[in-house]
């Protein structure tokens, strides 16, 4: 039996439950719902405002019932290509909230 991980993928207004096997890619996921990461425009954060790696992550280092937001490149978000000022800190996409720590 293969060991899968639950994942939800949010993106606007769509939300895809997902389960993806331990040895694949989240990318993989991504692509067969649709959502390209190869827009430099977007970018993947989990619900904390950190920045996940689609191409490096796969099912076995996600959490079971994991949340991944898709959206676009935000200032002050490391990786993902904007800059914004000095101390900005990421805003938790659940809540519009700064994120602590």
């Amino acid at each position: 039996m293969e060991l899968r991980t639950r994942v939800s993928l949010r993106t606007g207004d769509r939300s895809l439950d997902v389960v993806l096997p331990h040895h694949t890619p989240v990318y993989e996921a991504l692509r067969s719902a649709g959502l390209e990461m190869s827009d430099p425009s977007s970018v993947l954060l989990d619900s904390s405002g950190r920045p996940v790696d689609p191409y490096a992550t796969d099912g076995q280092s996600l959490t079971d019932g994991t949340v991944l937001h898709v959206v676009g490149r935000l200032p002050g978000v490391p990786g993902s290509g904007a800059q914004g000022p000095t101390g900005t800190r990421p805003a938790d996409p659940g809540t519009a909230r700064p994120v602590d720590g």
